[in-house]
């Protein structure tokens, strides 16, 4: 019988490609990295940002009255976080710049960390944060090094999650990771996919402990509500529950942007079929 050996199969053409994505990341994460620190505005939501981080340290209040002409639509973490590192390095700006970049490098390793709970090898767990990184720093690249909650909230959810995958495997310990979670969501309130996940598999596998995770959760996302509502009034809610203009038509449009990320979603999508047998791996489609 002949075997036939493919350039695929190759051992060393494989190391190519996964040398070459790991120049890909380094290249496209250097830039973010050297722009943060030019005395230029990346978007016009760093300023607002710098503005309420400031804020947080006493200068004003955080969350403004109704009659004023700005308004505070997120959590009250982030600015506290930021204002107390721009302390350390006298610009709230550069402060929330800084921390977005460590959130980059904070995610791509509880993505690696993540991989390695579910299975995967290590060169797997490798190229799926070197991916990352190289995808975020490439097409998502205003979010990346930029004065924005968005990142170190992400970090602070994944974190949750992997801390939740380690309880998966233990098959104890699930209330601290959700605890963590909810705490993600008083950093930036729009990242609901991981802890959706967390309660539909604890729903589906251990309704005990989804139980109880779900009373925990309530209780943490009441208990700091309150604090707020005692630290703010309800300017606080006035600020938070102000009105956004939702559009489908531009929903839809949003919907152009999976093709920056359409290689790894084909990828993903083919071995959820080829695999779909094996749990851990439909638990990581899922979420």
């Amino acid at each position: 019988m002949l075997l036939v050996t493919t350039k695929a199969d190759d051992p060393r053409y494989l190391g190519v490609i996964q040398g070459m994505l790991y120049v890909i990341a380094a290249w496209s994460f250097a830039w973010p990295v050297y722009r943060a620190f030019l005395n230029v505005e990346i978007e016009n939501n760093e300023g607002w940002n710098a503005y309420f981080a400031d804020a947080a340290m006493g200068k004003m209040p955080l969350y403004p009255s109704a009659d004023q002409l700005i308004s505070n639509n997120y959590p009250p973490s982030s600015f506290y976080i930021v204002g107390l590192v721009g302390r350390l390095v006298g610009d709230p700006v550069l402060a929330g710049r800084l921390l977005s970049l460590v959130a980059v490098v904070a995610i791509a390793t509880s993505i690696a960390l993540s991989v390695r709970r579910l299975d995967g090898s290590g060169v797997a767990a490798t190229i799926s944060a070197a991916f990352f990184v190289a995808t975020m720093s490439r097409f998502f690249m205003p979010y990346v090094g930029m004065n924005e909650p968005q990142l170190l909230s992400e970090a602070i959810m994944t974190f949750g999650f992997l801390g939740f995958l380690i309880a998966r495997s233990n098959d104890r310990g699930y209330v601290w990771p959700v605890l963590v979670m909810a705490l993600a969501g008083f950093v930036k309130h729009n990242i609901i996919a991981m802890p959706l996940t967390a309660f539909l598999w604890l729903g589906l596998h251990r309704r005990r402990e989804a139980v109880k995770c779900f009373c925990v959760a309530a209780i943490a996302i009441m208990t700091g509500t309150a604090i707020c509502y005692a630290l703010f009034g309800r300017n606080f809610f006035l600020n938070i529950l102000s009105p956004r203009h939702y559009s489908l038509k531009r929903a839809f449009r949003i919907l152009g942007e999976l093709e920056w990320v359409s290689v790894g979603l084909l990828a993903c999508l083919y071995d959820a079929w080829a695999r779909r047998r094996e749990p851990a791996f439909s638990f990581a489609v899922v979420s």
